[in-house]
């Protein structure tokens, strides 16, 4: 088995391992990832150069996620994921990065349990069966999104620019109060987050206000940490339906962590 570097003509055989696991991954995600951290995402392959295990991760200042471990049914067991999480470790240990994070499937958290990784929260998924509705929208003004990485910055204890930057290249922002959202659409899915800051009112006035742009077409999918006290009824009234949850896990130097102030996560766990 050789561990190598995920190439970006690799993108695809990863995306189709991925669907075939029911896996909601997207292109953009993984070009972000090889082009923000290259050192920090592989693959493994067997003799012949095929790949059969993909790993991502990215480093922000003080922190770095890790994301995307799968490994072909054909080749598990044996050894290969583990291998793989210490090849990631290494690359964001060498970055100077204290914490490290993740989020796991319930049968995944015990390797990385084994890792030294501990659970310091869980992260639920919600859907809805409408889509954004796309429109002309004016530019996000500089103070609103430094406003956004200031909330972002308080929820996670890092400044973590480079995902929300790209986040807004896809999407768009909004405010209300001191509650900011980015919402993106791929194909007929939008994808809410970051979105972070305010009371819980304002997180449901700015929650509304982006209900009414939906139509019934596609879907809306975010990831919440369970620890906000808010958010479960708030996505209950406007019929949101939680699909499942994964375990966050860190690794490291306990993080600044204010599940408060999250109301859904800037990517769909792999990025944070």
């Amino acid at each position: 088995m050789i561990v190598d570097s995920f190439d970006q003509s690799e993108i695809e055989l990863f995306l189709d391992l991925a669907a075939a696991e029911g896996w909601i991954s997207d292109q953009w995600e993984l070009a972000f990832l090889l082009k923000a951290f290259p050192q920090g995402c592989f693959v493994a392959r067997e003799t012949g150069g095929v790949p059969v295990a993909f790993i991502t991760s990215v480093a922000y200042r003080n922190s770095g996620w890790i994301g995307n471990l799968i490994v072909h049914q054909d080749f598990r067991r044996r050894g290969i994921a583990s291998l793989l999480m210490t090849k990631c470790m290494e690359s964001l240990g060498l970055t100077g990065v204290r914490t490290i994070w993740l989020t796991a499937s319930p049968s995944g958290a015990p390797l990385y349990k084994g890792l030294g990784f501990q659970t310091i929260d869980h992260v639920a998924r919600w859907y809805l069966n409408r889509s954004f509705a796309v429109s002309p929208e004016t530019a996000a003004s500089e103070q609103g999104f430094q406003e956004l990485l200031c909330h972002d910055s308080v929820g996670w204890g890092d400044d973590r620019s480079a995902i929300c930057h790209e986040k807004l290249r896809l999407g768009k922002l909004f405010m209300d109060g001191g509650s900011s959202l980015i919402i993106h659409n791929t194909g007929t899915h939008s994808y809410i987050g970051p979105w972070v800051g305010g009371s819980e009112l304002c997180a449901e006035r700015l929650l509304a206000r982006i209900y009414s742009r939906l139509t019934d077409n596609g879907a809306t999918c975010l990831d919440v940490p369970v620890g906000n006290p808010w958010s479960k009824a708030m996505l209950e009234k406007f019929g949101f339906v939680c699909s499942g949850e994964t375990v966050l896990m860190y690794h490291g130097d306990i993080p600044d962590y204010r599940p408060d102030t999250i109301y859904a996560l800037a990517s769909m766990g792999s990025i944070g």
